[in-house]
């Protein structure tokens, strides 16, 4: 997250900011899983406007969980899907 937010923040002004961009909106970056959580499905890094990183927002999981089942990037399983995403915190 630290090295994201220092090497890579033009990417959060791209998609937050005008044009594209609106004041109450969030992007999620998804990253493969790090040493310190290996057995996550993905990782993820919530980016808001004024260089905002949130270290945890429900909100932002559910829309990453989301995001994940409905592009295959994790096959959902009846009756129920589990898997483990390793958030910023």
């Amino acid at each position: 997250r630290e090295a994201f937010m220092q090497e890579h923040d033009s990417f959060r002004r791209i998609m937050l900011q005008e044009p594209r961009g609106y004041p109450c909106q969030n992007v999620d970056i998804i990253f493969p899983p790090t040493k310190a959580e290996p057995s996550a499905a993905f990782s993820y890094i919530i980016g808001e406007n004024a260089k905002v990183y949130p270290s945890m927002s429900g909100h932002n999981t559910i829309c990453v969980a989301t995001a994940l089942l409905e592009t295959g990037l994790v096959p959902m399983q009846e009756p129920r899907t589990e898997f483990v995403l390793e958030a910023p915190t």
